[in-house]
């Protein structure tokens, strides 16, 4: 199901999010904001080798320097893990959207020092745009689908 899930996301974000990140400034990125909920609801051996797979995808079929996806998407599995270990309460909405704040600076930070270039007004546009989603999904995992109380080991009514 999660590599399904992995190439619906792959397929959006070359396909109609590619093209609407040309025209529109806060356009979240979709395999950024999917490794933040896997990693964060999930665990990191889990995660790695989804974010192994979707940024080759993306590397082949992408428009970056080839290999820039593979390295961004494994960077954000461990600062997610790190963060997640170390810092921050799994629970807590605030770590949560804060650490996907955190991981959305890591592929525009990278592509800058590939390119020698950067545009902070994309950039904190599409942070913006990773955590309005990120929240959202954020809602929808913890709270709809009441996924701390599976965790927990609690019965749902």
């Amino acid at each position: 199901m999660k590599w399904l899930m992995l190439l619906v996301v792959v397929g959006l974000t070359i396909g109609p999010f590619g093209h609407l990140a040309q025209s529109a400034p806060m356009t979240p990125n979709l395999l950024v904001v999917f490794l933040w909920a896997m990693s964060w609801f999930r665990g990191r051996e889990q995660t790695l080798a989804l974010a192994i797979g979707g940024g080759l995808l993306l590397d082949l079929v992408g428009w970056n320097w080839f290999g820039l996806w593979t390295i961004s998407a494994v960077a954000v599995v461990w600062v997610i893990s790190l963060l997640k270990g170390r810092l921050l309460a799994t629970s807590s909405i605030l770590h949560a959207l804060l650490a996907l704040a955190v991981v959305s600076l890591i592929a525009p930070l990278l592509l800058s020092i590939a390119t020698g270039t950067i545009d902070v007004k994309e950039v904190s546009l599409v942070v913006l745009g990773n955590v309005l989603l990120g929240l959202i999904v954020y809602y929808l995992l913890a709270m709809r689908l009441r996924m701390f109380q599976r965790w927990a080991g609690r019965r749902i009514a």
